[in-house]
C-alpha cells in the first residue's frame, strides 16, 4: 500500500476485496495439540477464513473477502478472483495475497510420504536429478486496480496483468498427477480471451515463469503443456529449429527460493515483474543435465542458467511474460503480465481522458527560493526517529532527487500517524542539515497530534485478575487499581 502510495484513511470505508490463498495452516495445528489449553481466541486467531477477513477488518474494507485453497495454485488463483471482482465492479481496488509459514513438521512428514519433497533440499527445476522440490515459506502481497482507474487515481503502475485464467485437470492417472493436455489448454485460452496468439513469435511471451517444483511427474508434463502451447506439432516445418534467440525463456523462482506453496503464484508474478523492470531475467540454478523426459519438448525452449538480458520484443509489443500454477489436486492457473508502457497502454480514448500521476503536485516552475515542506509521521517517536534517519541516509546517497515529488508523496500519498514532524529547505543539502541537527540532538522527536501534550505517559494498569490494559494519563496523577 505505502508503494502504491494508498493511505489507510483514504482507502477506509472503500469497496476493498481480499483474495488469500493458503494452503497450510501451521499454527492451527500447533493450538489444537492441547485441547485442554485452547484460547477463547483460537477461532478467531487461527480460522483459515481470517486470514483475508481480519485484513478487511483491520482496514474496514467493504469488498469480497475470502481465503481459498487450491494447494500451489492458491496464490495464482486469487489473483484471478480478484481480477474477475475488479471486472464485476464489486470492488474499486483489490488485494490479492498468498502466505505460508513452516511452524511444525506435519506438512514436512505428509509430503515427504507423497514423494514431493526433495531429499537434497533443492528443486532441480527439468534436471536428470530433479527429485522433488524443497520447502519455502513467505508472504506476497500485490494491489490491484483497473487500468483506467489507477490512471484516474494518478497511481504509479509497476505492471499490467494483461489476463488470467483457471480450469481443472478433471480426471487423470491420480489426483495428483498432471494433465498436461488441461495445462496446454489453459495457457492457449488464456492468450486467446487476451487477443493474443501464442504460436505468434510477435504476440507469444518473450519469458514464461513456469511452476517447474522439480518433480518428476510434474517437469515433463509441465514442459510438453507449454511446448504445445507456443510451438504446436502441427506447425510447417519451415518454422522448425528456432534460433537462440528466438527461443522461449523458461524459469522459475523456486530454484532459488524454493517453493512457497500457498504464496507460490505471487511469488512467481513478482519475479516476472521484476524481471521485465530490469529487463533481465534472473538464472536458474541447479541444472546440470536435461531431464530425458523433458527434452523432447526442450527443442524451441531454453532454461536460462546465468544472468540473460531479457529477449527482444517485438516492434509495437511491451515486454510481456506468462506465469503458470497448478496444485496437486489439479486446479491449475494462468496469468499474462506486461511491462507498463504509457504509449501502449495509455494511447487512444485513455490518455484523452485519464489525468497523468502526479497531476496536483506542486508547481514546477516556482521559484527556486520555494521552501520544500517534508512532511513524517509515525505510531511512536523511535519509528519517527527511524524514518527520518532512513530519508537522510536516502537523500545522501541520491543527490538528483526530485525534491517536489518526495514532498507530494510524503503530504498526500502517506497515512498519517499520531507522532509527526516537518522539515523545510530551500534545498536537499538544507534539508539534510536540518534533519540531521534534529537527530544529532537526541531531543524528542515529535508530539503526539491527540494526547494531551509532551507530558503524558503511559501507565499499566493491574486488576490483580489478568485483565492488564493500558491508560494514558497527566503526571503527576497517578492511582492504580489493586
Amino acid at each position: 500500500m505505502e508503494s502504491a502510495g494508498l493511505t489507510i484513511a483514504g482507502c477506509s470505508g472503500k469497496n476493498i476485496s481480499v483474495f488469500v490463498g493458503t494452503m497450510t495452516a501451521d499454527y492451527d495445528g500447533l493450538t489444537q495439540r492441547d485441547e485442554q489449553y485452547a484460547s477463547q481466541y483460537c477461532a478467531t486467531g487461527t480460522s483459515r477464513a481470517l486470514i483475508s477477513n481480519r485484513i478487511s477488518y483491520f482496514f474496514n474494507w467493504h469488498g469480497p473477502s475470502f481465503t481459498l485453497d487450491t494447494a500451489c495454485s492458491s496464490s495464482l488463483v486469487a489473483v484471478h478472483q480478484a481480477v474477475v471482482s475488479l471486472r464485476n465492479g464489486e470492488c474499486t481496488a483489490a488485494c490479492a495475497a498468498g502466505a505460508n509459514v513452516m511452524l511444525g513438521p506435519e506438512n514436512f512428514i505428509a509430503e515427504a510420504k507423497l514423494h514431493m519433497l526433495s531429499p537434497t533440499g533443492k528443486s532441480k527445476m527439468w534436471d536428470i536429478d530433479a527429485d522433488g522440490y524443497a520447502r519455502g515459506e513467505g508472504i506476497a502481497v500485490v494491489m490491484l486496480k483497473t487500468l483506467s482507474r489507477a490512471l484516474a487515481d494518478g497511481d504509479k503502475i509497476e505492471g499490467i496483468i494483461r489476463e488470467t485464467g483457471v480450469n481443472s485437470d478433471g480426471r487423470t492417472q491420480g489426483i495428483t498427477m498432471p494433465s498436461p493436455e488441461a495445462q496446454r489448454d489453459l495457457i492457449v485460452e488464456t492468450y486467446r480471451k487476451s487477443g493474443l496468439d501464442p504460436k505468434n513469435p510477435e504476440e507469444r511471451c518473450q519469458y514464461f515463469e513456469a511452476h517447474g517444483t522439480g518433480t518428476q511427474a510434474g517437469d515433463p508434463r509441465e514442459a510438453q503443456a507449454i511446448s504445445e502451447a507456443f510451438f504446436p506439432l502441427e506447425k510447417s516445418p519451415a518454422h522448425d529449429g528456432e534460433t537462440d534467440l528466438q527461443k522461449l525463456l523458461v524459469g522459475s523462482i523456486k530454484t532459488l527460493i524454493g517453493h512457497t506453496e500457498g504464496a507460490a503464484g505471487i511469488a512467481g508474478l513478482l519475479k516476472a515483474n521484476l524481471a521485465m523492470k530490469n529487463r533481465t531475467v534472473p538464472p536458474n540454478l541447479h541444472l546440470q543435465t536435461l531431464n530425458p523426459k523433458v527434452a523432447p519438448f526442450y527443442s524451441n525452449l531454453k532454461v536460462p542458467i546465468l544472468l540473460t538480458p531479457w529477449p527482444l520484443n517485438p516492434t509495437g509489443q511491451p515486454l510481456r511474460s506468462s506465469v503458470n500454477s497448478f496444485g496437486f489436486g489439479g486446479t491449475n492457473a494462468h496469468a499474462i503480465i506486461e511491462s507498463y508502457e504509457p504509449w501502449i497502454h495509455n494511447r487512444g480514448r485513455l490518455s484523452q481522458t485519464m489525468p497523468q500521476a502526479g497531476k496536483n503536485m506542486p508547481n514546477r516552475s516556482a521559484s527556486s527560493t520555494f521552501p520544500i515542506p517534508l512532511l513524517f509521521s509515525a505510531y511512536t517517536q523511535t519509528a519517527l526517529a527511524s524514518t527520518v534517519e532512513n530519508f537522510v541516509t536516502y537523500l545522501k546517497s541520491n543527490e538528483s532527487v526530485d525534491l517536489h515529488n518526495l514532498a507530494y508523496t510524503l503530504s498526500s500519498r502517506r497515512s498519517v500517524f499520531p507522532y509527526k514532524v516537518s522539515f523545510t529547505g530551500l534545498d536537499q543539502e538544507h534539508l539534510i542539515q536540518k534533519m540531521d541537527k534534529q537527530l544529532c540532538s537526541r531531543v524528542e522527536m515529535g508530539k503526539r497530534s491527540n494526547s494531551g501534550g509532551s507530558d503524558s505517559r503511559i501507565l499499566g494498569i493491574f486488576t490483580g485478575q489478568g485483565a492488564q490494559w493500558y491508560c494514558t494519563f497527566k503526571l503527576p496523577c497517578c492511582h492504580i487499581h489493586g
